[in-house]
């Protein structure tokens, strides 16, 4: 199971509450560590971002005792280069030989993070584009539209200046427009 889900580019992590017992290849690609290093870690839960490691462990506690806890959750987990990994967590508690055991599947969200970023950030482009054709159908005075291009770009680019230049008849000096910054 732990071949499969590593050519699905899954990381498994079967363990104590305390530490792994067993990891796969996806999880220690994922992570930078090798099993060794991830096996030896103790406590487990500092693999995670320091600001998580309280949540993990109460929920966890809270599922070992039997309390209705989220099984899959999105969190972020530290890479050996100390890179943050926006990871989905799925996590189960069980009884094995009378010990508490654990095992918990991540899956890299990096990439599904960053098209939504990306989406967004395109959604709020043309928004701005939409916005400035309105305006320009309300107004007319090319003055005040070039103001709020100006600010709308700087908005959405998150840059400090921008600046609308015309370029003069003689073709050699250009006249500032509208800025901000």
């Amino acid at each position: 199971m732990a071949q499969v889900l590593s050519e699905l580019g899954v990381g498994l992590v079967v363990g104590l509450p305390e530490q792994a017992v067993v990891v796969n290849d996806a999880f220690c690609e994922l992570t930078g560590y090798s099993a060794e290093e991830v096996l030896a870690l103790r406590p487990f839960v500092d693999i995670f971002v320091p600001e998580a490691r309280g949540l993990i462990i109460e929920r966890a506690r809270r599922r070992i005792a039997g309390d209705a806890e989220p099984s899959r959750f999105e969190t972020e987990i530290l890479h050996r280069d100390g890179r943050r990994i926006p990871v989905e967590v799925s996590a189960q508690v069980a009884m094995t030989d009378g010990q508490t055991a654990i095992m918990a599947t991540f899956r890299d969200l990096t990439d599904q993070k960053r098209v939504a970023a990306e989406l967004a950030r395109r959604a709020r482009q043309q928004e701005a584009v939409a916005e400035l054709g309105r305006q320009a159908l309300v107004d007319r005075d090319v003055a005040s539209l070039m103001g709020m291009a100006v600010n709308s770009v700087a908005r959405i680019l998150d840059v400090e200046y921008v600046e609308i230049l015309e370029l003069l008849p003689d073709q050699d000096a250009l006249l500032l427009r509208a800025g901000v910054g």
